[in-house]
């Protein structure tokens, strides 16, 4: 799957190019949330219900790509993980950041940030 890349030239200008995502968007972004909040798989699955005898194992198999959670348990990972579950799909890293950004925001500033927003125009 491509995806677009925002690098700073230094200057704060980006430059966009598309590369190759490797591996699975949920397993890649699952771990780095995880990381983010400094749990280890044990952890992050005691957190979101899972038994300590299973729990180490069944995040790692999420991050391995060998089994994907149902939406009852990408809901649970997102709330401890504090992340919008939208986060762990979303192609663009740049739109993956805001999402990021956007969660940890009062809810006034994301209401100012949107109504600051030029409207859509018709297609």
């Amino acid at each position: 799957m491509l995806q677009c890349w925002g690098k700073d030239r230094g200057n704060g200008d980006l430059i966009w190019e598309t590369r190759q995502m490797d591996g699975n968007m949920f397993a890649t972004r699952l771990r780095l949330a995880r990381e983010r909040m400094g749990f280890t798989q044990k952890k992050l699955g005691i957190l979101i219900g899972l038994t300590p005898s299973v729990a180490s194992p069944r995040i790692n198999r999420y991050e391995r790509e060998s089994l994907q959670p149902n939406v009852t348990t990408v809901a649970r990972i997102s709330k401890v993980l504090q992340v919008s579950p939208s986060y762990f799909y979303e192609p663009d890293d740049l739109i993956a950041e805001i999402i990021l950004r956007l969660n940890r925001m009062p809810r006034a500033n994301v209401e100012a940030l949107l109504s600051s927003l030029p409207p859509l125009e018709p297609k």
